[in-house]
């Protein structure tokens, strides 16, 4: 798949649209929610689902070679810590009153 390039370009990208990706949704969500706990309702169900899906990567992605899973795995840990970032970000603005 053309998502899994290979190259220090594309793990770069990668991390950036993980980063941003992550923050945005859990900032949103924060907003939204009127707090850190939606966030953190969200975020952890999403956390033990991409456990298992790492620690089955082949079962779940059959198509990709097994040795995307560690790279697959260390960006969603990536995206979910940018996510809970962006939330304790959303839910300060929330507190502190700042649109």
């Amino acid at each position: 798949p053309a998502f899994f390039f290979e190259g220090r370009a594309a793990a770069n990208a990668h991390a950036l649209i993980g980063a941003v990706a992550g923050g945005a949704l859990g900032f949103a969500l924060a907003r939204l929610c009127g707090g850190l706990r939606g966030v953190l309702l969200a975020a952890v169900p999403g956390l033990l689902v991409m456990a298992a899906m790492t620690s089955h990567f082949g079962l779940a992605f059959p198509n990709l070679p097994p040795a995307l899973d560690k790279g697959f795995g260390g960006l969603m840990l990536w995206f979910y810590g940018f996510w809970m970032i962006g939330g304790l970000t959303g839910a300060r603005m929330n507190a502190t009153g700042r649109a």
